[in-house]
């Protein structure tokens, strides 16, 4: 039974802490001197502020440490789609449609990185700053971020925590959810400050600099520059975002207690002269790091890609002659910014061999890892379903044999696959829905099943006109609509939406 005041009113502390984050965008506007982005910002706020308060006083007895797991994910599902009402709202200022800025905004907060913008000349550098503001909220989770900042969420914080983190990531730093919560964040904004200092140090301007960390670390895509990264002509600036894809598309709950366990270490060599048994000595550290199932097939999946289309381009692309270096560079690059969900392009992949881009349609189904900033369907999931059908296939061979799916140090039992089967076939039925509704309405096979996977996968760029170089303003309002519901649902991992279309989820509930 969902109690939808007590909903509405924890949503409405989410409005709230909305309108302190606002303060940032208005903050930089008013230093560009942009008076029409601070007019947008400031009516923003007034609107947050004003139902975020209407929303809590439907429940000033809002008990939350009896909040179930049915109202945590109302809280997540319905939380994530009115922030992006609410961050629609400077778009409109703009001249942008209310579809086309709701588009914009859902694109950023779920960190897709789709944009219907044709013309970039329509926003000006605090709109950008904010565009890329929003996807860097959502890249870490904005419940995630919201339980490390806000002292009333801190009784619902592990409720909350657990309905955004996937079902495999719910590894914890410390006993509080609100301490996991915060050593996050605080990890996500010191790779973003390193990451807009590289860039910075490779000459593109603080605000691009700091605009592209969002989209990187946020794994989301949105840049300032028309033509993405590749409009930079910079190869510093392109490593840069590649090691930062990486770090992005990892777990931030494995990197943090490697990074905790390493400094740990060496504070231990350093200072403690005492020997402690079971001591977590350097190289423990590292390997705790490196040896992750999922990190493993994580780098596989992008050595295996990036040397596959590597090779390709050589053979059917780029002239003889070609530097070695210039290949490897542009094939990870792309193949990190989709497997990772960034959806950033330093080339126009659209002009490449079919089996170069072969290769990026398959990416585009795996995802970053289970715990970062990535969409799709994670890693962790491909290894586990592809460890249960090769179990599959040995019962088949030998009927009497008894087989156990390990992960790590963990066997894993019936009961934990069985959802991750459920995900699978709900994530490729959605995406078969989406792709077929916007084929029929677009005309195309290619725009419309990589316009779903595009979003569902909150990838960003698809094919033909919907590619790097290209954009969502053409199509019509119906698939944008479609398209929107698809990132919504993509962020959300498909099933936290979908059992809210279960008519006994309504039957059963009350305001």
């Amino acid at each position: 039974m969902i109690r939808f005041r007590l909903v509405t009113s924890i949503i409405g502390y989410l409005s709230m802490g909305f309108v302190g984050m606002m303060f940032i965008p208005l903050i930089v506007s008013l230093i560009q001197q942009e008076h029409n982005s601070s007019v947008a910002f400031l009516v923003t706020i007034a609107i947050s502020f004003i139902l975020g308060r209407l929303a809590i006083l439907s429940d000033k007895k809002a008990e939350m440490d009896e909040l179930n797991r049915m109202e945590s994910l109302a809280v997540v599902v319905f939380g994530w789609l009115l922030l992006a009402i609410l961050g629609s709202v400077p778009y409109v200022f703009f001249n942008l449609s209310f579809v086309d800025s709701l588009f914009e905004s859902m694109s950023g907060f779920t960190t897709t990185g789709s944009t219907i913008l044709s013309d970039f000349g329509k926003l000006n550098i605090s709109m950008f700053f904010y565009r890329g503001f929003t996807q860097w909220i959502g890249g870490l989770g904005i419940l995630v971020i919201f339980v490390a900042l806000l002292p009333q969420l801190a009784i619902a914080g592990r409720q909350l925590f657990f309905a955004e983190v996937s079902a495999e990531s719910k590894d914890k730093l410390s006993p509080r959810i609100k301490d996991t919560a915060s050593q996050l964040l605080i990890w996500y904004i010191f790779l973003t400050l390193l990451c807009t200092l590289g860039l910075w140090f490779s000459g593109i301007g603080f605000i691009e600099s700091a605009t592209n960390a969002f989209a990187t670390l946020a794994a989301a895509g949105f840049s300032p520059n028309s033509e993405s990264i590749m409009g930079y002509r910079n190869p510093f600036a392109e490593w840069v975002i590649i090691v930062f894809m990486f770090l992005a598309g990892a777990n931030f709950v494995l990197q943090v207690k490697s990074v905790k366990n390493f400094l740990g270490s060496i504070k231990n060599r350093v200072f403690s002269k005492k020997v402690v048994k079971n001591r977590v000595t350097l190289l423990d550290s590292i390997k705790g790091f490196f040896l992750n199932s999922e990190l493993i097939a994580y780098i596989f999946i992008i050595i295996v890609a990036t040397t596959i289309i590597s090779l390709v381009l050589i053979q059917k692309y780029y002239p003889a002659g070609t530097s070695p270096i210039y290949v490897v560079r542009q094939a990870m690059f792309q193949c990190l910014s989709i497997l990772t969900t960034t959806g950033s392009a330093s080339f126009d992949y659209e002009n490449w061999p079919i089996g170069a881009k072969g290769i990026l349609v398959f990416l585009m189904f795996i995802g970053g890892c289970s715990g970062s900033a990535g969409g799709g369907m994670k890693v962790i999931r491909i290894v586990i379903l592809a460890k249960y059908f090769w179990k599959v296939l040995l019962k088949n061979i030998y009927p009497e044999a008894i087989t156990r799916i390990k992960l790590d140090n963990r066997t894993l039992r019936d009961n934990d696959i069985l959802p991750i089967i459920s995900f699978f076939m709900f994530y490729i039925l959605v995406f078969f829905i989406g792709g077929t509704l916007i084929s029929m309405l677009e005309g195309s096979f290619v725009v419309g099943y990589s316009g779903s996977i595009a979003c569902l996968g909150n990838i960003g760029p698809g094919f033909e006109t919907i590619g790097p170089m290209g954009n969502f303003a053409n199509w019509r309002i119906f698939s944008k609509l479609i398209a929107i519901f698809l990132m919504w649902a993509g962020r959300l991992e498909v099933v936290a939406l979908m059992v809210f279309f279960h008519p006994d989820i309504w039957r059963s509930s009350r305001w």
